[in-house]
């Protein structure tokens, strides 16, 4: 009895057994790319960083509101004269028409664009401050602001800052006073 009669039982043509060499190569094939892909992605996995996730990424930073909130509340605590300018209409969320007629009617009565938003008087000046948030690639400042940051700074009585957050308004204003 041949190898073949032994692992195929009974008679076998010389086609089984070019099949079954055929299979048998195929698998060790198989086995050497899986080998192979398995060796690229363990490569690639070492060499890929891993991120954090995305809750674990982001920081808060308080909004240009809350940063002019804030510093008013200093204001006050300090006894430093200062008004708001109003300047942004808050009511085109809420009513497109309504917050129209109420941008008109505030452009009528002398608001302009890019007007600070908040004046303070020290002792030696006045001061024009626009609020930013406390991150100033989070921050935006229009042409109009720009301008009006110009112009008024131009003025021998006044001064014009765009602040990145309350903190440094409070060193602006700080510095005024001393």
């Amino acid at each position: 009895m041949s190898l073949a009669e032994a692992l195929f039982g009974g008679s076998v043509s010389i086609e089984d057994i070019q099949r079954h060499n055929d299979k048998v190569a195929e698998g060790k094939r198989r086995k050497q790319q899986g080998a192979a892909m398995a060796q690229t992605k363990v490569k690639t996995n070492k060499k890929t960083p891993v991120r954090k996730k995305r809750s674990q990424r982001k920081v808060y930073v308080p909004l240009e509101h809350d940063e002019q909130v804030e510093f008013v509340n200093w204001l006050k605590e300090e006894g430093i004269f200062y008004f708001a300018v109003p300047n942004e209409n808050s009511l085109s969320s809420l009513n497109r028409n309504t917050a129209i007629k109420v941008g008109s009617k505030m452009k009528a009565g002398g608001v302009i664009k890019g007007a600070s938003d908040l004046m303070i008087f020290t002792p030696k000046k006045m001061l024009a401050i626009e609020m930013k948030r406390s991150v100033p690639s989070l921050s935006k400042i229009s042409p109009e602001q720009q301008l009006f940051t110009d112009l008024i700074g131009s003025f021998k009585y006044c001064d014009s800052f765009i602040c990145y957050g309350s903190e440094a308004a409070k060193k602006v204003v700080l510095s005024y006073l001393n």
